[in-house]
């Protein structure tokens, strides 16, 4: 690995190498794209699959908590807009806005939503609180949570593969087979004006580049399941996990769990009795399970995602750390990382990567 200190921080942008073609990897790479930048991808599908086995929801708030996630209104601000794009380039439809539905589970927790949803910074999320017969255990009701909706990844994903595969290498990302020099970015016998490196929880143990003690990862597992339709509810529901209806009638998505510590990405009996467990709090029909999923979610300590440039080699860029929400925030962080690598617009400074310290 050859690597030389950059002098200038002027880099021409023609040609960009991406590692990883998860959620982030693709959507900085679609964004890149349409401003007429050159785009490889390296990835290898089989070493993670948390973005393509992802339940895909996009919320800002914090169900659990009834809090806001950081820069909700900016992550929401061109998401519609992305997404109807990406749709458009890949001929595939994988975007579906959809209120979601939280099982309130109290006195306390109705009148809080009415509360919350006669405060001006709440009002546009909040709805009205409605009962549904199909949703077991709930007298306080349902209160519906705007602006949120899902996305089936795998679609994304698959769509995008297919339509950008002569740009995209299938194979492990070789650390050491990387050469930087002043301006220029080489990897084998390829040559680029930058890198960004999207790789996901991997980083925290493969990739020299980043700082030290920066990710989190957790571990999550999610059931696809058949229903009874007559007795499932039909719309996004948030009880202690996610319901989700799939495109096909009666087929539905449940999860996910999370587990610190193993990293193994198996799948286990134990998430999902969880699971099951967890459905039938809300649901008393009969449930066939048809699939059981898991992946590695790339989380930060502070539950924040990391942007930037490297501090030191200016042709280095990062976007990471989307954890749980990487569609929500995909489409803000990338437009933020593109106008940074094309036009050096500083990024916010509170997902900056460089709020960390990087070992010299």
């Amino acid at each position: 690995m050859r690597l030389f200190l950059l002098n200038s921080i002027n880099i021409t942008m023609n040609k960009v190498l991406i590692v990883g073609q998860g959620i982030a990897g693709t959507s900085i790479g679609f964004t890149l794209h349409k401003k007429q930048v050159d785009v490889t991808w390296i990835d290898q599908p089989s070493m993670s699959q948390a973005s393509r086995i992802a339940s895909g929801l996009y919320n800002p708030i914090v169900l659990k908590r009834m809090r806001m996630v950081h820069l909700a209104e900016a992550f929401l601000s061109n998401l519609d807009v992305f997404y109807r794009d990406l749709e458009a380039f890949i001929n595939t439809q994988f975007y579906f806005p959809s209120d979601i539905y939280r099982v309130l589970h109290d006195a306390e927790e109705q009148n809080n939503w009415y509360n919350l949803k006669d405060n001006k910074k709440w009002s546009a999320f909040l709805g009205d609180i409605i009962h549904d017969v199909n949703v077991q255990n709930s007298p306080f009701g349902l209160g519906i949570v705007q602006q949120t909706g899902w996305c089936n990844t795998a679609l994304l994903l698959e769509g995008f593969q297919q339509k950008m595969k002569n740009h995209i290498i299938e194979d492990v990302f070789q650390h050491d087979e990387l050469s930087i020099e002043d301006g220029t970015v080489a990897y084998k016998n390829m040559t680029f004006d930058a890198v960004v490196f999207a790789e996901g929880w991997r980083a925290a143990m493969d990739n020299p580049f980043y700082p030290k003690d920066v990710f989190r990862p957790s571990k999550g597992e999610l059931l696809t399941v058949e229903l009874e339709e007559d007795k499932a509810f039909d719309k996004i529901l948030h009880f202690k996990h996610f319901l989700i209806p799939l495109e096909k009638k009666g087929h539905f998505k449940t999860g996910a769990t999370y587990v610190h510590g193993d990293l193994s990405e198996k799948i286990t009996e134990s998430s999902k009795a969880e699971l099951l467990k967890s459905l039938k709090t809300v649901y008393r029909g009969s449930v066939n399970t048809i699939k059981q999923d898991v992946g590695i979610r790339a989380a930060t300590k502070d539950r924040k995602p990391i942007i930037g440039q490297h501090p030191k080699f200016n042709n280095i860029y990062f976007l990471n750390g989307l954890g749980s929400r990487s569609i929500l925030m995909a489409p803000y962080l990338s437009k933020s990382l593109a106008n940074l690598m094309l036009e050096q617009t500083p990024v916010d400074p509170s997902i900056d990567i460089n709020r960390f310290s990087f070992l010299t």
